[in-house]
């Protein structure tokens, strides 16, 4: 009959471990150690086996060793299951690093500082609506220019808001505050509410809408009167063009009792 080879096991492994928790399940069945409820589960095995039947004077059979690799081989995937050298290592890493990211997520976005630099501009735009009735802060300013450029930064970050950009400083909080003060985000929309207050404030100095075609003072309210009154002749013809009069603001205008047709209006009053 012919005999194996002998299988010699490398010394490293000779000795136990000074951890039992990491001896070999065999031993234990075996009596060789003691079984403690604290030193069980896939921790406690190893990838080694220290058996009589690996001492160095043992010849091993095809069998045998068969036998033992079948068994190192569960224990090896038990080393590697439990030390999370596997997938489901991977995929616990991966859980980890996504822990992380919504941990991230839930910390302010805002430092200290930038938030109390917000609230006090805030705060002064209260202010403004208090003394004029509205939020529209003109982009020509004196009396605040910093105030008229932090109005026109928030339109410009509630854009990139709107366009997912991740880079803006607004927030959903933000829009609501700023919202619950009557803060108009688009640009076009506020500068149509600019001219409508100055036209408001010029018919408390005048007693009536109809500035005058020259008109020195404020040469841009009397352009924007002409185009309202334009505006208004595409809106009620039903012209395939689009016209930016609405029936908000033709409400808002004849609440002022704005003439839209001042011709037609100087016949009426001469008869």
């Amino acid at each position: 009959m012919i005999t194996s080879p002998q299988f010699r096991v490398p010394s490293s492994f000779e000795d136990p471990f000074d951890d039992l928790r990491m001896e070999p399940s065999p031993l234990r069945s075996q009596g060789r150690l003691s079984t403690s409820p604290n030193h069980n589960g896939p921790q406690a095995q190893s990838i080694c086996l220290r058996d009589d039947c690996m001492s160095n004077n043992t010849t091993l059979g095809q069998e045998d060793k068969s036998s033992i690799f079948a068994q190192s081989k569960k224990c090896l995937g038990g080393f590697v299951s439990s030390h999370n050298l596997g997938g489901s290592g991977n995929r616990k890493r991966t859980f980890q690093l996504q822990a992380t990211s919504n941990k991230e997520e839930s910390i302010p976005r805002f430092r200290p500082y930038q938030d109390k630099q917000w609230r006090a501009q805030f705060q002064r735009l209260i202010q403004y609506k208090l003394k004029n009735g509205h939020c529209c802060v003109p982009h020509c300013y004196p009396e605040d220019p910093a105030l008229a450029r932090w109005v026109k930064r928030q339109r410009y970050q509630y854009k990139k808001f709107q366009d997912g950009d991740t880079t803006s400083t607004m927030s959903t909080p933000r829009i609501q505050e700023l919202e619950s003060v009557g803060f108009v985000w688009h640009s076009h929309a506020s500068a149509w509410q600019e001219k409508f207050n100055e036209l408001k404030e010029f018919k408390q100095r005048t007693g009536h809408c109809n500035v005058p075609s020259a008109y020195p003072e404020n040469n841009s309210l009397s352009t924007w009167v002409k185009c309202q009154r334009r505006h208004y002749k595409a809106y009620i013809s039903g012209s395939s063009s689009p016209s930016p009069m609405t029936m908000h603001r033709l409400q808002l205008l004849e609440s002022l009792d704005f003439v839209f047709e001042p011709q037609l209006s100087k016949r009426w009053d001469s008869n």
